[in-house]
């Protein structure tokens, strides 16, 4: 038999001359011809093409795991398809399933095979999902050989991956061109030109992150650092330096990257800047500038609270007269005047008035007076170039605020 046709009945269920289909009923098969009817053969023979006009039943009584209907290619060649179309390209094809009625849904749908093969999803003729036999997924990608003891989603392009292990405690595991190998039991490079990254949310609440600095090749080892661990307790640790202010953190050492200006926080209790570096002295007597020598000066800002040390040498006053002044502080004092005893000095090969020294640094300036206070009643005298000899050594240690 070349082709079977089947067509709902004109009349309700009379058979007419046109008619020809077969009914499977009791067991026994029956074609029914025309106006005749006829006992036939179990088997109604191979068909080589079956079309069907109006709905299509099948119905019977299976024990749990027997099959209901097969379609099957015995040909050692091509697939066994079971299409899905309409005439019209703007109709939608539905796969649905229910129960006795639309109303009706069964509790467990199940689809796939028993078979060491994976399920492929293709749109447009392309593959665009693949789950393997193992149960990892790949969207746009064959999933590779991940180790029994991971389940994983990669995704294409350089395989980000979304994995999980019930090895030891336990993790969620977010990857980036890596994957953990079934054969070598390690962390190797997905793909080749690429560093490898990865995120770990472990079974004891730590979050972990883990980064490589350097290229691999598909199927290498990867020798991942821990960069920065967020425990389960809220304790944060990192590998090295930390850039806060949207600073990018420095290359070198390990702790916190300021911005280059100080982003002020107006709360007590925040740390808003930190900062090392040289500063240039310049030593006045009235408005003239002595020649200094041997000069190593270097201050630390903690937050508003400037230090600064100062080694130097004048080998010039350079007819200098008037009142002692160092300026070039590396930054300006703020408000209020700074004098609260912050303040060291030590010169050598000068001569001192009498009385209580007091330096001092004017409010919104940056440079350091020097003054003494005299007899019962407290005579402010300034150190001036009359106190210094030509060459004069000057160490100082300086501490006020911004």
């Amino acid at each position: 038999m070349a082709d079977l046709k089947i067509s709902q009945l004109s009349d309700g269920g009379n058979a007419q001359a046109a008619d020809e289909f077969v009914v499977a009923r009791s067991g026994a098969n029956y074609r029914i011809d025309g106006a005749s009817v006829a006992a036939a053969a179990t088997s109604v023979g191979t068909l080589t093409s079956l079309t069907v006009s109006g709905d299509v039943t099948v119905q019977k009584t299976v024990a749990a795991g027997s099959v209901l209907t097969t379609i099957s290619n015995p040909s050692n060649t091509g697939a066994a398809r079971l299409y899905l179309g309409n005439d019209s390209s703007a109709t939608a094809a539905y796969f649905q399933v229910f129960g006795s009625s639309h109303s009706a849904k069964p509790s467990v749908i199940n689809i796939g095979g028993n078979a060491n093969y994976p399920l492929v999803f293709d749109t447009n003729g392309t593959e665009r999902m693949r789950l393997d036999a193992s149960g990892n997924l790949g969207l746009g990608v064959t999933p590779s050989a991940w180790a029994s003891s991971w389940k994983a989603m990669q995704i294409g392009f350089t395989s980000r991956s979304l994995a999980s292990t019930g090895a030891g405690a336990g993790d969620l595991t977010l990857a980036f061109n890596a994957v953990f190998d079934a054969t070598d039991s390690r962390w190797e490079y997905a793909a080749t030109g690429d560093k490898a990254g990865r995120y770990s949310q472990t079974g004891s609440g730590d979050h972990i992150w883990y980064v490589t600095n350097t290229t691999g090749t598909a199927g290498n080892a990867i020798t991942f650092t821990q960069a920065m661990t967020l425990d389960a307790s809220g304790g944060l640790k990192t590998l090295n330096t930390i850039g806060v202010g949207n600073t990018n953190p420095a290359a070198s050492g390990a702790g916190i990257t300021f911005p280059a200006t100080q982003s002020a926080s107006s709360d007590a209790n925040t740390l808003d800047d930190y900062e090392e570096g040289n500063w240039t002295p310049v030593i006045k007597f009235g408005a003239t500038s002595a020649t200094l020598t041997d000069t190593s000066a270097r201050y630390t800002k903690i937050g508003n609270t400037v230090m600064c040390w100062l080694e130097t040498y004048t080998t010039n006053l350079n007819s200098g007269t008037g009142d002692f002044e160092l300026s070039g502080l590396p930054f300006t004092n703020g408000s209020m005047r700074s004098a609260q005893g912050d303040f060291f000095f030590q010169f050598m090969s000068a001569t001192f008035p009498a009385g209580d020294k007091m330096a001092f640094v004017e409010s919104s300036a940056s440079a350091l007076k020097v003054r003494y206070f005299t007899g019962s009643s407290g005579t402010a005298v300034e150190l001036t170039d009359t106190h210094f000899t030509t060459s004069s050594y000057v160490y100082a240690q300086i501490v006020y605020r911004v």
